[in-house]
């Protein structure tokens, strides 16, 4: 008998579907408010990089939702033999067509009722005839006339070029089922299925059109013949597919389903590739196990699925909170800023010290443990520390929910233990698993894109929209997904695309969308998601200042997010924008631009703007969660006078919310008309972002702190995105405004590094960090997670973090939301960011406003580590420019920033 190769597969993702944490209330149960149970897929990643994923890697559906999969056409082909005969099959790939990551294909083939065999990489390439990305199956010979279903199709995101074929003589010779033909299909790994489980699509059409979807399951257990599982349509009106489980040979953890598009059309993007959601059911499983009833934390039997497990708790202080003098901390005891005249105080403003406390600065408030049971011991499987910053709910409102992933193959007994509490962590008195948990993931991105005039404005501008927006391309005439090793990887592939200080075409305070609409054509052009754009002025002078006029804010939304899945919901209403006090531009329905009034705490000099959009977390036909974004441009900072300004606008920005709610509420949350409540900044399920350049000088004076306090006394809730994660060390310098260690007497933090001031006193706390010329992979000051490039060519220029992802409003605490934050590496240094080495070469303006061509810095231009634009900048004369890996992508003083999200419950 010929030998039969074992499962590999391997899935290049853009956003790997895996599984992670979650939120709650300690007024009561935490269940006390909450209309429904239910909960999310994404998971506890141990470093920052989920927002480039490395290939290949694999996608799983860890819990009750994977959002978003990109799915394509996959070939399937009949084959009847008669009489006697054994025959094999395989799926060729040329070895170029390999080697440049066009092919690497599966291969499924099924017979009879319950047979079937699958292959990824054939073992014996050359033996066979096919290339490396190649797949080989070898049937066991048959009695009797035979029918084979032969399906073939793309273990990467791209589709994969190749030929089926197949051998009755033992491969001396080969017929052809196809010529060559583009294959693609998504292949998720399910796990462990249950009697009276179920798979299902869901998209936004119930499968009509471009979304007409195949769902196959097969299992790749030990024993080498299992059962296909395949379906379509569900009725006339639903054709989306779903599969119930009736057999009980489903319960191990090598099942997977294959997703396909039913047609494919070369007329749209789409027609090529389709997004949609799998669903495994039923949704949201929960039991509840007392934490105090037994002797130490209680453990629970847990029967074979795929769960998050979770507590409960709340802290007396959160990040920027105080309650005494000792944890005051005021920012005007940060040292000066040499020439900016230090941080904020009351002696240089008069605004009062309280203004300007930082409070309590964030660390590991407790670690989290699952553990299994092991004979007499417990042993621990894997392991969370929670920051102080991811404590969003205010103490008085609610409580606050950590989770962990946990799937079990073999059924056994597990309980959840915290650890290395810091004073004032409070748990409620249960811990809960849950299988199946529903929710939505999203990525939200902000980017400050410099607004100077270049003569190559409309390549930065796609290539913006490229690495941002999208993963890949799409070539519809050829029926094909491309993504090369040069620019998937990097690429963020967002859902919210917040932008700043976007170009336009005069020179003057005019709004126009010029080059808005330059980012909102890459978009459409590359992927196969529909896109639109809600926008305003980021900021206007009242002088008539030289060179270009201030730039626009758009925010753009795909649709998988837009409410009601129509594009115009995603914009505020006419009477919605009147009743906030925001313009819109002469009656235009996406311009909402809503002037952030600095209180009478500022010259007035600049007004600055936020502007706003909707959005929804869908859940096929259930209720949607919807969310509101908010895209800041804050005053620019030049020294305390510009600390109360922006005081002034964030209240200015907190009563447009309060109107906003008044005037739509489900904008905010979905609550009843007959809810009081409804309109309440404090209603539990209010979820809103705030995105944007708020030019906060968060490492040096702090600012972020005071500014979250501001927003969780108004709304319950509030936190800063890259506070609420760990990185891969288990460190929180990404968070930190300076790696807090403490604070000395005098009320310096303990190993404050400034930009290039060493400490004056002696002895010294802190040694500049520009003066550390050979600095460290992981020194104190957070250079890697630095948004403010410094106005200079020099990519590792000592910067701020001027910008911030902040997510305010109760509904958050039940989502344990924050499941990545990174910062865009660029290809200077290597950075803990990206921790495949891997950057993106980013320009800075000079003052000629045309930038040198770049080095090659630590990351090269190597074609894995350096990313390639479709669009040059310039430089096409260098080894580095053009469209190279490692030439010029994107020009500006900032670096893009993003979070991975996750929508749970409430």
């Amino acid at each position: 008998m010929r030998s039969r190769s074992t499962l590999h597969l391997a899935l290049p993702l853009g956003a790997a579907l895996t599984a992670a944490c979650a939120a709650a209330a300690p007024d009561g149960d935490p269940e006390i408010d909450d209309d429904e149970v239910a909960q999310t897929s994404a998971a506890i990643v141990s470093d920052l990089d989920g927002f480039h994923e490395s290939a290949p890697a694999e996608l799983e559906l860890r819990t009750g939702r994977a959002t978003k999969i990109p799915v394509s056409w996959f070939a399937q082909y009949s084959l009847t033999l008669s009489n006697a005969h054994d025959v094999m099959f395989r799926a060729v790939c040329s070895a170029a067509d390999s080697e440049v990551g066009r092919c690497d294909t599966g291969l499924l083939v099924s017979w009879g009722v319950s047979s079937s065999l699958f292959n990824d990489n054939d073992t014996s390439p050359g033996a066979h005839g096919a290339g490396p990305g190649g797949s080989f199956v070898d049937p066991p010979a048959q009695a009797a006339t035979t029918q084979y279903t032969v399906r073939a199709f793309s273990l990467m995101r791209a589709t994969s070029r190749t030929r089926v074929q197949y051998s009755t003589n033992g491969g001396a010779t080969w017929a052809s089922l196809s010529g060559t033909v583009e294959v693609g299909g998504t292949v998720v790994r399910v796990g462990a299925l249950q009697v009276g489980d179920y798979l299902e699509v869901e998209s936004h059409s119930n499968g009509a059109g471009h979304a007409d979807t195949n769902l196959v399951l097969f299992s790749t257990t030990p024993a080498p013949e299992r059962p296909v599982l395949a379906t379509n349509d569900q009725s006339a009106t639903d054709r989306d597919p779903r599969l119930n489980i009736a057999g009980a040979g489903w319960q191990n953890g090598y099942n997977y389903v294959l997703l396909g598009k039913a047609a494919r059309s070369t007329g749209t993007n789409m027609g090529v590739e389709t997004r949609v959601d799998l669903v495994h059911g039923p949704l949201s499983v929960v039991t509840s196990v007392s934490r105090t009833s037994c002797n130490g934390p209680c453990g629970a039997q847990i029967a074979a699925g795929r769960y998050l497990v979770y507590v409960f708790a709340t802290i007396d202080l959160p990040v920027g909170a105080y309650n005494s003098a000792a944890n005051q901390h005021l920012s005007g005891k940060m040292p000066e800023l040499g020439g900016k005249d230090g941080c904020p105080s009351n002696e240089r403003d008069h605004y009062g010290d309280a203004t300007w406390y930082r409070g309590v600065p964030n660390d590991i408030a407790m670690t989290m443990q699952l553990e299994r049971r092991d004979g007499a011991t417990w042993k621990t499987i894997v392991n969370r520390k929670i920051p102080r910053g991811a404590f969003g709910a205010a103490p008085d409102h609610g409580w606050n929910k950590f989770a962990l992933p946990l799937e079990v193959t073999t059924p056994g007994e597990y309980r959840v233990v915290t650890i290395e509490h810091v004073p004032g962590i409070e748990l409620f008195g249960n811990w809960r698993y849950e299988r199946n948990p529903e929710a939505t993931e999203l990525k939200v991105v902000s980017y400050n894109a410099l607004y100077g005039g270049t003569s190559f404005n409309h390549a930065k501008y796609k290539n913006l929209a490229n690495l941002l927006g999208t993963r890949g391309s799409i070539f519809r005439s050829e029926l094909r997904v491309e993504e090369r090793l040069d620019q998937a990887p990097f690429q963020w592939e967002a859902d919210v695309l917040g932008l700043q200080e976007v170009a336009k075409e005069n020179d003057d305070n005019d709004p126009d969308n010029k080059y808005t609409d330059v980012v909102l054509a890459e978009l459409l052009a590359r992927g196969s998601l529909d896109w639109t754009f809600a926008q305003g002025r980021g900021e206007t002078f009242s002088y008539d200042g030289a060179g270009a006029g201030p730039g626009m804010s758009p925010l753009f939304v795909n649709s998988h997010f837009y409410p009601d899945a129509t594009s115009s919901k995603v914009y505020f209403s006419s009477a919605s924008k009147a009743a906030a006090g925001c313009q819109d531009n002469g009656g235009l329905d996406y311009f909402t631009e809503c002037h952030l009034s600095e209180q009478g705490m500022g010259d007035g000099e600049i007004y600055n703007y936020a502007s706003a959009a909707k959005l929804a977390a869908w859940r096929g036909d259930e209720a949607a969660r919807p969310i509101s974004v908010f895209n800041v441009h804050m005053e620019s900072s030049e020294g305390p006078a510009d600390f109360a300004p922006r005081v002034g606008e964030l209240k200015s920005l907190m009563n447009i919310v309060d109107k906003l709610l008044i005037a739509d509420h489900r904008a905010f949350n979905r609550a009843p008309e007959t809810d009081g409540a409804k309109s309440s900044p404090k209603h539990y399920q209010n979820r809103f972002m705030i995105v944007g350049d708020w030019n906060v000088r968060a490492h040096e004076c702090g600012e972020h702190y005071w500014m979250l306090r501001m927003l969780r006394e108004r709304y319950g809730y509030a936190v800063d995105v890259s506070m609420a994660k760990v990185d891969f060390t288990g460190s929180l310098k990404q968070s930190m405004h300076v790696g807090d260690s403490g604070y000395g007497a005098d009320e310096v933090p303990v190993g404050y590094q400034h930009m290039w001031t060493d400490d004056p006193r002696s002895p010294p706390a802190w040694t500049a960090w520009s003066t550390e010329h050979e600095h460290g992979f992981f020194s104190d000051f957070p250079w890697w997670a630095v948004d403010w490039r410094g106005k200079t060519p020099t990519a590792n220029n000592a910067g701020e973090r001027l910008s911030m992802i902040v997510l305010v409003g109760r509904g958050w605490a039940y989502d344990d939301p924050v499941l990545d934050y990174t910062v865009m590496s660029d290809s200077n240094d290597f950075s803990p960011m990206n921790l495949h080495g891997r950057g993106v070469e980013m320009w800075q303006p000079t003052a000629l406003g045309f930038p040198i061509c770049p080095d090659e810095g630590a990351v090269s231009n190597h074609p894995t580590r350096s990313y390639a634009p479709n669009h040059s900048l310039g430089c096409d004369y260098s080894a580095s420019g053009g469209t190279n890996p490692g030439a010029p992508a994107l020009h500006s003083d900032h670096k893009p920033m993003g979070a991975r999200l996750r929508i749970w419950s409430r």
